[in-house]
C-alpha cells in the first residue's frame, strides 16, 4: 500500500478564520465551511473510503518516478529544462498544469499491471478559452475537465472547472477569488440537474486545492503541491507531489456517478426507468420502452441558488399522458412534498395534480435528500392564462366569471387541505394553474403538515416511503413558518415576520395573485413602471404600503394597476375578499397588523362563514353568497375541523362579526379618502423609522 505522504501545509490552521469571514460575506446562505479537511476525511464525507483503499493498493508508488520532471513556478526562471537538457521557453501556469496532467496520463498508460479503470482519465482536459460559456456573465475557467465525445464543448459539459492564480499563496488568495469559484459552482448547479455536489479546483501558486459544494455548505481541502517552488525543501515537496498525484488521479478516474452525479452524464437521460418500490428509489437510464418508463422531453427554465433547497422541472410523458418530472433537493428534517400529496390524496382534497410516482432518490447527503415526483401536467399558470385572454378577443364577462371560479376553487382546496391538517404556505402566481377549464393548486413543496395523520397506517406508510422523522419535521416546519413563501404574494403579517400563520394568510396571497392576473403591469421583472402595489424594496415597506391600500377595492385596483375589472359581480367578490381579510368587527386591521398583534380565533362567532346568520335580511343574500364563494362551499368542514387545532399552529386572524353586506361602522360603503390618507401617512412614518 502506498504511503499517503506527510506533506500537509499548516497554513490553513493559521488563517482559516480569514477565509471563513470572507466566505460568509460573499456566499450568503452557506451554513458552514469545513476547513483543514484532509483527503481521507473528504473521501469519508463522500462515501468513497472503500474505493480509495482499493485504489491505493492498486497503484502503489506509480507516480514517484515522474516527480522529477514537474516544472517550477519560480518567477525568476527564464525557462524549463527539457529531458535532453535544453532550455525551453517559459510556460504559463495553465500550460504547466496541463503538462503535469499529461505526465500522469503517460505514466498510467505505461504500467502493465494497473487495473483497467486506473489506466486513463474518465474525462478530457481543455483550455478554458475553448469552452462556450452559455451566456454566463463571467470569464471561463482556466482549465476544465470535461465529458468526452463532444465536438463543441460548453460550460454545461464541464465535469470539474479549475481556476489558476500564478502567484497566490495561503488562504489569503481566496479573498480575491472566492466569488469566481462560487460563480463556477452556481453555474454548474443550474446547468446540470443530475449533480449531487460540485467540485472546483483552485491552483494557487504551486498548490492545488479542492472545494466541494453541496446543497448545505462546502468543504475546502488541500490536495497538495503539483508544481515545484524555490521556497520549500525539495525532498519534502517531491514527496508531497507524489501524494498529490495519487489523490488527483483517483478523482479523475472516478466515474461521474461516483463523484458528483446521479448518472454518468451531466443531463437527464431521455428515457428513465424508475423503481419506486425500493428505499431509496432506483433510477436509471431505460433501454426499452415499457409502461413504467418516463420519457423526459424538455427542461423547464429554472434558477437555483448556491445553497439550500432547489428544484428542477422537466416536461415528460408517462403512460401516454403529459406529465411533469420534478427533482427537488430539500433538507432531511423538512416534510417531503410527496408525503404532503399522499395526505391530500387520502383526504380526497380537490383541485390537486395526480401523482403517478414519488419517492426519495438520495436519502441523506450532507443534510439534504433528493426527492422526485412524476405528476399530472396541470397546464399553464393562471396569470399567464388570464393575461393571454385579456390581450386577445375573449369577452370581459368570461374573464370575470373565470376569475370568480378560480377564487372559489382555490378557496375550496385550501380549506379542504386545512381540514386534512395541511397549510399550503406558498400561494403565488406560479402555483395556481389551469388546464381545460380546471383549476389546480400545485407545488406543495412548501406546505406544512400541522400534525400527524390520525390513520396510523398512513403515518407508517409515509415515514417508511420517504424516510423522515415526523417530530423533527414538525419542529422545522414551525420554525420556518414566517419565512416560507414567495415575498411578492405573502400576507402583510408574514412580511412583518409574524410568528404564526394560517389559511387566511394563504387567502390573502390569493387576493394578490388575482390582482396580479388582472393587472396591466409590465412583466419584465424590473421595478421601473411597476404599480406601487407590486414594487418590492423590502418586506416591511411592502407590507406597510399594501395595507394603506386595503381600505377599499377601488384603492386596491388602482394601486395594483388593475384596469380589467369591468363587471360589477367581480368587483363585488373582490370587495367581499377585502372586507373578509382586512376588517374586524367593522374596524380596519391595518394599525393592529403593523403593531405586530396576533388576533384570536373566532370560528364560533363567524356565522357568515358557516352560513348560519339568520339575522341577515334579503338585501344581504347576494353578499352572503359571495362570502360563500370566497370561503367555498366546504366552509362548514373548515369550522368543524379547525376547532381541534391549536391557535399557535394555525395563526388565524379573527375577522368581522358584522353583517356581510354592511359597511364598516361609522363610515360609508367606501372608506373616506381622508382615512386612507391618514393610514398612508402612518405607514410612511413607520417605514421611515
Amino acid at each position: 500500500m502506498a504511503s499517503t505522504g506527510s506533506y500537509e501545509p499548516d497554513e490553513y490552521s493559521k488563517h482559516s478564520q480569514v477565509v471563513s469571514d470572507r466566505v460568509n460575506k460573499l456566499t450568503t446562505g452557506l451554513e458552514g465551511l469545513k476547513l483543514g479537511l484532509t483527503f481521507p476525511e473528504l473521501v469519508d464525507e463522500l462515501g468513497l473510503r472503500t474505493e480509495y483503499k482499493d485504489y491505493e493498493d492498486a497503484i502503489g508508488d506509480m507516480f514517484d518516478s515522474i516527480t522529477r520532471y514537474i516544472p517550477s513556478i519560480s518567477p525568476v526562471s527564464l525557462g524549463e529544462l527539457s529531458e535532453n537538457g535544453e532550455l525551453e521557453p517559459k510556460k504559463t501556469q495553465v500550460e504547466k498544469f496541463k503538462g503535469v496532467v499529461k505526465l500522469m496520463c503517460d505514466r498510467a498508460a505505461e504500467v502493465d499491471v494497473l487495473p483497467k479503470q486506473y489506466t486513463r482519465m474518465a474525462y478530457d482536459t481543455l483550455d478554458g478559452r475553448s469552452i462556450s460559456m452559455d451566456d454566463e456573465p463571467f470569464t471561463p475557467p482556466d482549465v476544465a475537465f470535461v465529458f468526452r465525445e463532444k465536438a463543441k464543448v460548453s460550460l454545461s459539459d464541464v465535469y470539474i472547472p479549475l481556476k489558476v492564480e500564478e502567484y497566490a499563496s495561503g488562504p489569503y488568495a481566496y479573498r480575491q477569488h472566492i466569488e469566481r469559484l462560487v460563480d463556477y459552482a452556481l453555474a454548474l448547479w443550474n446547468l446540470q440537474p443530475t449533480r449531487t455536489f460540485v467540485p472546483v479546483f483552485f491552483l494557487r501558486g504551486y498548490q492545488l486545492d479542492l472545494l466541494v459544494f453541496t446543497r448545505g455548505r462546502y468543504f475546502l481541502m488541500c490536495i497538495g503541491p503539483v508544481l515545484l517552488t524555490d521556497h520549500c525543501d525539495r525532498v519534502a515537496i517531491l514527496d508531497g507531489v507524489a501524494t498529490s498525484f495519487r489523490r488527483l488521479w483517483f478523482l479523475l478516474t472516478l466515474p461521474a456517478h461516483r463523484f458528483g452525479f446521479l448518472f454518468d452524464s451531466q443531463t437527464i437521460p431521455r428515457r428513465l426507468q424508475i423503481d419506486a418500490s425500493t428505499i431509496p428509489v432506483i433510477i436509471r437510464q431505460a433501454c426499452d420502452l415499457d409502461s413504467t418508463t418516463v420519457i423526459v422531453e424538455k427542461t423547464i427554465v429554472h434558477s437555483v441558488q448556491i445553497t439550500g433547497c432547489c428544484t428542477y422541472l422537466f416536461n415528460a410523458k408517462y403512460k401516454g399522458n403529459k406529465a411533469l418530472l420534478k427533482l427537488a433537493w430539500t433538507r432531511t428534517n423538512r416534510q417531503p412534498e410527496g408525503a404532503v400529496y399522499r395526505v391530500l390524496e387520502a383526504h380526497s382534497v380537490l383541485n390537486i395534480p395526480k401523482i403517478y410516482m414519488s419517492g426519495v432518490i438520495v436519502k441523506d447527503f450532507d443534510g439534504y435528500h433528493l426527492e422526485f415526483l412524476v405528476m399530472e401536467h396541470c397546464g399553464s399558470p393562471i396569470v399567464e392564462h388570464i393575461q393571454g385572454m385579456v390581450k386577445g378577443t375573449t369577452p370581459v364577462s368570461y374573464v370575470d366569471e373565470l376569475v370568480k371560479r378560480i377564487i372559489s376553487n382555490v378557496s375550496t382546496t385550501l380549506t379542504e387541505a386545512l381540514a386534512a391538517n395541511i397549510l399550503h404556505r406558498d400561494i403565488s402566481s406560479g402555483n395556481i394553474a389551469i388546464k381545460d377549464d380546471t383549476v389546480y393548486v400545485i407545488d406543495w413543496g412548501c406546505a406544512k403538515i400541522l400534525r400527524l395523520p390520525t390513520d396510523p397506517n398512513l403515518e407508517t406508510e409515509i415515514v417508511k416511503h420517504w424516510s423522515f422523522n415526523w417530530d423533527k419535521a414538525l419542529v422545522a416546519e414551525k420554525h420556518n413558518d414566517s419565512s416560507t413563501g414567495t415575498p411578492m404574494y405573502m400576507s402583510a403579517r408574514l412580511l412583518l415576520r409574524a410568528m404564526t400563520r394560517g389559511v387566511y394568510d394563504d387567502l390573502e396571497s390569493l387576493l394578490y395573485v388575482i390582482l396580479d392576473a388582472l393587472s396591466n403591469r409590465p412583466r419584465t421583472g424590473e421595478q421601473d413602471g411597476q404599480p406601487i402595489g407590486f414594487k418590492f424594496y423590502d418586506s416591511s415597506n411592502m407590507a406597510a404600503t399594501r395595507l394603506a391600500f386595503t381600505h377599499s377595492v377601488a384603492q386596491l385596483l388602482k394601486n395594483f394597476g388593475v384596469y380589467l375589472c369591468k363587471t360589477s359581480t367581480l368587483g363585488d367578490v373582490l370587495d367581499a375578499m377585502q372586507r373578509f381579510l382586512f376588517l374586524d368587527d367593522g374596524n380596519h386591521l391595518c394599525d393592529r397588523i403593523l403593531d405586530g398583534k396576533d388576533f384570536p380565533c373566532m370560528f364560533d362567532s363567524r356565522s357568515v362563514i358557516s352560513g348560519n346568520n339568520t339575522n341577515a335580511d334579503d338585501s344581504n343574500d347576494k353578499q352572503l353568497d359571495e362570502w360563500r364563494v370566497i370561503t367555498c362551499s366546504h366552509s362548514k368542514a373548515l369550522v368543524s375541523n379547525t376547532h381541534g387545532l391549536a391557535k399557535k399552529d394555525i395563526g388565524l386572524v379573527g375577522k368581522t362579526k358584522s353583517k356581510p353586506g354592511s359597511p364598516p361602522k361609522g363610515t360609508n360603503k367606501r372608506v373616506s379618502d381622508d382615512k386612507t390618507k391618514n393610514t398612508a401617512q402612518k405607514s410612511a412614518k413607520r417605514r421611515k423609522h
